[in-house]
């Protein structure tokens, strides 16, 4: 027990980002992520954390502040003194480009849309389970899923009562933490579950939570019936596909060649797309969907990154302790965005979105929103349209 209590445990501990990768290279099979998350806990129950990690294991929570705060805080993130003095207090790297807040555009939106009731649609339904990007930063995507969704047919539930996944408490081994976004989740989508739903997640990190560490937190009769019918939105749209039930009205995604003109192309219409496939989507599967998906769209040229992990690890990237060794694990992936010609690049994981927007002024998109462009929804130029899709650009600080 004391050896728990030692720095050499924490050292060790801050190297595993909860991926999940060693799940599936082990070939003995061992849950290595549940023997470090016990581990982890028990040096948090023994060790208070500094206050950076503690801030950071409560992102949402700073989200939902910076939400609150609404132009104020959009205009701190994006000046460099005011960098400096978040960096100082809270241990943000000052050089990090972060998201802009939303505040609660998009549970008004849904609430406007009647999305926050229980679908009445006949046939499939679904329950869209946000987490904290999708809910605090891009309700663009919010709208591109569902728009994608309502085209196929389905009826969408964003139930208000749901509540960040919490894989950042998870991480850092803060279990009653956990445990609370777990009991209040499990409740919420068990519900749904029992009415005919099945839950579907925009964030990789967010399936991995409740379908991995949730059964590791709570002891619930609900529990298997809840990861049975969890699954992250590409899966659920390429599974329709396979069925035959997935639309495929999709218009050509054409282009000016990336370079500029006169400048050599792979094909001098199509609009080229880099895609990095995130640790969470690789976990024990040998296809990737959303790769999949993007390949049925006509006028879409698709590369593949394939440089192992983006370097960002959720919050691990966000703290000025590990910024520096952040950007040296990403670097494959950096520089392939650089270097690739490609238009934009497509991502499901909102840390490695801001990963691949940090060393490149190419903008980086959920391949949601490229189906949705390509169906020829939510055309119009503004925050609400996707005609600047792929030539909308951040800021020194900020993400696109």
């Amino acid at each position: 027990p004391k050896a728990l209590e030692q720095d050499a445990v924490r050292a060790i501990a801050d190297t595993c980002f909860n991926c999940h990768q060693c799940r599936t290279d082990c070939a003995a099979g061992v849950d290595i992520p549940a023997l470090v998350t016990e581990l982890k806990a028990a040096h948090f129950a023994s060790n208070s954390l500094d206050l950076s990690t503690w801030l950071l294991s409560r992102v949402d929570t700073l989200s939902a502040v910076g939400g609150a705060l609404g132009p104020l805080a959009n205009r701190a993130i994006a000046n460099p003194q005011a960098r400096w003095l978040i960096e100082k207090l809270m241990g943000v790297a000052q050089g990090r480009k972060l998201p802009r807040f939303t505040g609660q555009q998009v549970m008004r939106w849904a609430t406007r849309r009647g999305l926050t009731r229980p679908s009445r649609r006949s046939g499939p339904r679904v329950l869209y389970f946000l987490d904290t990007f999708a809910r605090r930063h891009d309700p663009l995507l919010v709208q591109s899923l569902v728009a994608v969704l309502e085209h196929n047919g389905i009826g969408v539930f964003i139930d208000p009562r749901q509540v960040s996944a919490g894989m950042p408490t998870v991480s850092v081994g803060d279990i009653d933490g956990a445990r609370r976004h777990a009991r209040t989740n499990i409740r919420v989508l068990a519900e749904a579950v029992r009415l005919g739903y099945k839950i579907i997640c925009t964030e990789p990190s967010a399936v991995t939570c409740i379908v991995h560490d949730y059964p590791l937190l709570l002891d619930d009769e609900e529990m298997a019936r809840v990861v049975a019918a969890t699954s992250d939105a590409a899966t659920f749209l390429w599974d329709l596909h396979r069925d035959g039930r997935l639309r495929l009205d999709f218009k050509p995604l054409a282009t000016a060649p990336s370079g500029g003109a006169g400048s050599p192309s792979v094909d001098d219409t199509a609009t080229r797309i880099l895609y990095h496939a995130p640790c969470h989507v690789r976990i024990g599967r040998e296809t990737r969907p959303a790769e999949q998906l993007l390949r049925l769209v006509p006028g879409l040229s698709l590369d593949t990154a394939d440089r192992g992990c983006s370097g960002m690890a959720g919050t691990f990237g966000l703290s000025r302790r590990h910024y520096r060794a952040s950007l040296r694990a990403g670097l494959g992936l950096l520089s392939a965005m650089r270097s690739s010609g490609a238009t934009a690049g497509a991502t499901e994981c909102s840390a490695c979105r801001i990963q691949m927007e940090q060393g490149s002024d190419k903008p980086t998109v959920h391949p949601v929103k490229l189906l949705a462009k390509a169906y020829g929804l939510l055309a119009g130029p503004g925050p609400d349209g996707l005609d600047n899709l792929l030539t909308a650009t951040g800021g020194p600080l900020t993400t696109s």
